[in-house]
């Protein structure tokens, strides 16, 4: 199905006054378009990061805003067109700034989190085109579904550092379960910032394919020294699992069914090789646990069998605090079924 581009406005962008009015401007026009007022309030922020990049970079350039329709779904598409040097002119510009504070950040990484799509392509003649959209999310109706799944983790840092250069995200849309353990490049800061990076991204991504999400997460991670991830969704109606994974984070799996998942070597965001998801079905009575490479992963399942019946949480910890190396990052995740 291909997507249609309606609407467009032009907007040119040669001073902190027009960049002001296209911030104004798109903002309204994402209302009118259904959004949400706080993802309208995000979308003008997006403007607003554009702008500075052309007023920055090139002196001017143009935004270009159209109204978007694939099907049923509805969104909005922001470009950003200039004249300039290209790509190198960016610098730096992609590295997310982040706040703890709960802010939304500087630069493109900031643009990354909020859109779902961000395209930086060469320009017609020269320069520059930056492309970004974002579609409305209408969840699905759960019609009283309730999640069949218990999952649970456990991590801890370094024992010599203070941050913790691993991550991790679970996550739970109208009828499904987004589960993910993010392991930065190394240990201390600047894992961190990696790990923090793609979890920021996938935090208001969850519900996207993965190959997006790992896509997203890449970008999200450029400027850092990278992360390996695996990530999976888990259907409430049918039980079926999308499974994919970049780098070195271990998974294993007990019961009735084997299962033969695939780990591609590469780092998100730095060497990542092209993929697709791998689709499988859950078999109730399943226990898998996901762990980072700071988990020996010289143990076996007899060593926990006393726990099989006890929560996904209790277990996590218990093979975190049995398991867990003393010169790295440690984090498990266990997901069985929930008891009824």
């Amino acid at each position: 199905m291909s997507v249609e581009k309606s609407d467009q406005v032009i907007f040119l962008i040669s001073n902190k006054g027009e960049a002001t009015l296209a911030k104004r401007r798109v903002r309204s026009f994402a209302l009118d378009l259904g959004f949400a007022d706080d993802l309208a309030e995000k979308l003008a922020i997006v403007v607003a990061e554009l702008a500075s990049n052309l007023l920055k970079h090139v002196g001017e350039g143009h935004l270009l805003v159209s109204r978007l329709r694939e099907g049923e779904q509805f969104g909005i598409e922001i470009e950003s067109v200039d004249q300039g040097p290209g790509l190198s002119a960016l610098g730096d510009s992609f590295a997310d700034g982040f706040s703890t504070a709960g802010t939304l950040g500087n630069g493109l990484g900031s643009i990354n989190r909020i859109m779902d799509d961000l395209e930086m392509l060469p320009g017609h003649h020269k320069g520059l085109r930056i492309i970004a959209r974002k579609w409305i999310h209408r969840p699905g109706k759960t019609a009283g579904l309730v999640c069949p799944f218990d999952i649970g983790v456990a991590s801890r840092p370094h024992p010599k550092m203070s941050v913790n250069g691993d991550n991790f995200l679970v996550r739970s849309g109208p009828d499904f379960s987004f589960a993910c353990v993010i392991d930065g490049v190394g240990h201390g800061q600047f894992a961190f910032k990696a790990a923090i990076s793609a979890r920021n991204y996938l935090e208001g991504h969850f519900h996207k394919p993965m190959t997006q999400l790992f896509q997203g997460a890449a970008r999200a991670c450029a400027s850092t020294r990278g992360a390996v991830m695996a990530a999976l969704t888990l259907d409430w109606r049918t039980h079926r699992i999308s499974f994919a994974s970049v780098g070195n984070i271990e998974i294993r799996v007990k019961g009735p069914k084997s299962y033969s998942f695939i780990h591609r070597r590469g780092v998100v965001g730095s060497r990542m090789p092209p993929f697709k998801p791998q689709e499988e079905v859950w078999e109730p009575g399943t226990l898998m646990v996901l762990f980072s490479d700071g988990i020996r992963t010289s143990w076996t399942w007899d060593e926990f069998a006393d726990l099989y019946n006890e929560p996904s949480s209790k277990i996590a910890s218990a093979m975190l605090n049995k398991l867990a190396r003393d010169n790295d990052d440690a984090t498990v995740m266990v997901i069985k079924d929930k008891k009824s």
